[in-house]
């Protein structure tokens, strides 16, 4: 459960020594790293060391740079709002974040990392754990204002290496320019550019009940802390898909960055629901953006949300982390707490739908599809146990086809999601393909992938979709 945070102390970090001048394996190719191989990357009074080949991104240089990570990578400064990510992004691998203490890192409220560090009287050199989202972050230095944060994949001891050379600068040390990398923009990883103009959709919704207090997500066996609310103890029974009868499907989108508030106030003229990434060890795109307050103040101005966990991806998915065919129920379970979890701390009002990211993967391999229902059945039993209502994002061919199968032969261990939201892309606004199951008001549909578009000056890089099933709202 994303609670289980690991305090990682000792072998750690050298504040005020002298840095290695070498740095086995450091860099990602098998084989050891001479000093040619490393860089010294410099910020805010302090520095760390990289492999040469990664870029650094200076955010107060480069504003709209997309803070991603799905690829090594440094990134310097406070991520902006606007920030151009492309829609498609999924999967985590190793980078370094170099942060003013009032920012966070991936996947986490504010008043977790700032309040855990405020909490912990530790010497320098204790490092937070995030099993769940796979990051490692050092608490803020007791003598300057700046938090260093770490992603990882399949590599988490080079991810530890990377924090182990964090250390105070040399006064007078000029700060890392950005990088000569040009980043991929999403103008040009998109397949269509379009400008949309659409009539007005329906009037504001009523507002959100209040966002549930902070918690922190914290080990319970680090002695002195306190422990978060009982959460699990307030659940409700089994829900059914909250969605209204009655309602017409309504336009949305889905971005892999959580959209600033200037970028939902001019879209809500074209568009009525939006997806937003709530977690998972596969989100790939810095959610910075995202609070119990952003959820708040989109429901107010009338959106609806698709909110999506993206965790462990099918073993025959090919990269990022992948689901253990041997564990899948038991990771699926823990993907569901971990989702309810964050769902909670956001404020999400309970029965709203918690919709599991699983990419497209070759469905012609048995034991692949064995594990991903294994794991989906889990998943939807303990979202429902905790009180939301589970669905399943896929593509048509791929999870969706498999679960449907699943369901008409009473495969054993399976449980069906009260609502599917599939991937074909056929540009068609509609969501009656005869091939699904889940009965009208269950299920939407992304019917168009990465395009940029642009609406009252703000460009972003989205998937279309329309919606007729569950939403939180």
């Amino acid at each position: 459960m994303r609670g289980a945070f690991a305090l990682i102390v000792g072998g750690g970090l050298l504040l005020g020594g002298t840095l290695p001048t070498q740095l086995p394996a450091l860099a990602k190719p098998a084989g050891p790293v001479g000093p040619a191989g490393i860089r010294t990357v410099v910020y805010d009074g302090y520095e760390v060391s990289v492999p040469a080949d990664w870029p650094v991104y200076r955010l107060d240089e480069e504003p709209q740079q997309c803070v991603r990570y799905d690829e090594h990578a440094v990134y310097l400064g406070v991520p902006t709002t606007s920030q151009h990510c492309p829609a498609w992004l999924i999967g985590r691998t190793e980078t370094v974040s170099i942060l003013p203490v009032a920012t966070y890192g991936p996947s986490a409220g504010t008043e977790h990392f700032t309040s855990a560090a405020g909490m912990l009287s530790r010497p320098r050199g204790v490092v937070l754990q995030d099993t769940s989202d796979h990051v490692l972050q050092v608490v803020p230095l007791a003598d300057k204002s700046v938090t260093v944060t770490a992603t990882y994949g399949g590599d988490l001891p080079l991810a530890e290496r990377l924090l182990a050379t964090l250390r105070p600068a040399p006064a007078g040390t000029p700060w890392s320019p950005s990088s000569t990398a040009t980043a991929p923009s999403p103008a040009t990883t998109t397949s269509v550019a379009a400008t949309v103009s659409m009539p007005a959709v329906g009037a504001a919704g009523p507002a959100p009940a209040t966002p549930a207090p902070g918690v922190l997500k914290v080990s319970p066996s680090l002695p002195g802390q306190p422990q978060p609310t009982p959460w699990q103890a307030k659940v409700a029974p089994p829900p059914a898909p909250v969605r209204p009868s009655g309602v017409a499907p309504e336009l949305g989108f889905d971005t892999c960055a959580p959209p600033s508030q200037a970028a939902l106030r001019a879209w809500r003229r074209a568009f009525r629901t939006v997806a937003v990434y709530i977690g998972g060890v596969n989100a790939a795109c810095y959610d910075g953006n995202l609070s119990a307050s952003w959820i708040h103040r989109a429901m107010s101005l009338g959106w609806s949300m698709l909110p999506t966990y993206v965790g462990p991806q099918a073993p025959c998915y090919g990269y990022g982390t992948l689901i253990r065919p041997g564990l899948a129920a038991r990771e699926g379970t823990a993907a569901a707490e971990d989702a309810a979890w964050d769902a909670w701390r956001l404020g999400l009002p309970a029965r709203s739908p918690i919709y599991y990211d699983m990419e497209a993967y070759s469905w012609r391999a048995s034991s692949c599809t064995a594990a991903v229902i294994a794991f989906l059945g889990a998943w939807t039993r303990e979202i429902n146990a905790k009180g939301y209502t589970s669905g399943v994002y896929s593509s048509l061919d791929a999870s969706i086809s498999d679960m449907q199968w699943a369901t008409m032969v009473n495969w054993r261990g399976f449980t069906p999601p009260q609502a599917v939201w599939y991937a074909l892309w056929d540009d068609r606004r509609e969501v009656n393909d005869a091939r699904l199951r889940w009965p009208r008001g269950e299920r939407s549909k992304q019917y168009l992938g990465p395009h940029n578009v642009t609406i009252g000056g703000i460009t972003m890089n989205i998937d279309t979709d329309i919606v007729d099933g569950p939403t939180a709202r």
